[in-house]
């Protein structure tokens, strides 16, 4: 279960800091496990603090087992879990689809001092002009 924590094992690569932490995370473990090494693991992956988890929420890593094989006796595994390292990859996103995201976050501002409609409004004359032109 130490090799799930791993960076070199996230599908997404997204830029860490020493604050970032987990939100949540879920292992599913495929093979012939006993529950007690599994539960070893857990333990050492918390005396260790392999896991950094938010403060404000319960810092356990739930486990599911699977013991349908995967071919042979191998033991395989996927973790999935929610981290705040992601923001990263929000803020890469909306730079490179030229700050929409910034714009939502604008409408959900507006949204809530009800000026929403105004702001739309003035939105699109700006793209109807620049379309003219």
């Amino acid at each position: 279960m130490r090799r799930l924590l791993q960076p070199k094992n996230r599908l997404v690569s997204t830029t860490s800091t020493k604050s970032s932490c987990y939100i949540s995370c879920l292992n599913i473990i495929q093979g012939e496990v006993d529950p007690t090494d599994v539960h070893k693991s857990l333990l050492r992956i918390r005396e260790r603090q392999l896991a950094n988890f938010i403060p404000w929420g319960p810092a356990s890593i739930q486990v599911a087992l699977n013991k349908r094989r995967m071919g042979g006796n191998r033991v395989g595994g996927v973790m999935m879990a929610n981290h705040t390292s992601m923001a990263s990859v929000g803020r890469k996103y909306s730079a490179s689809m030229g700050g929409v995201l910034e714009d939502g976050e604008e409408e959900v501002q507006l949204w809530l001092q009800g000026e929403l409609k105004e702001y739309r409004l003035r939105k699109m004359m700006k793209l109807g002009q620049a379309m003219r032109r």
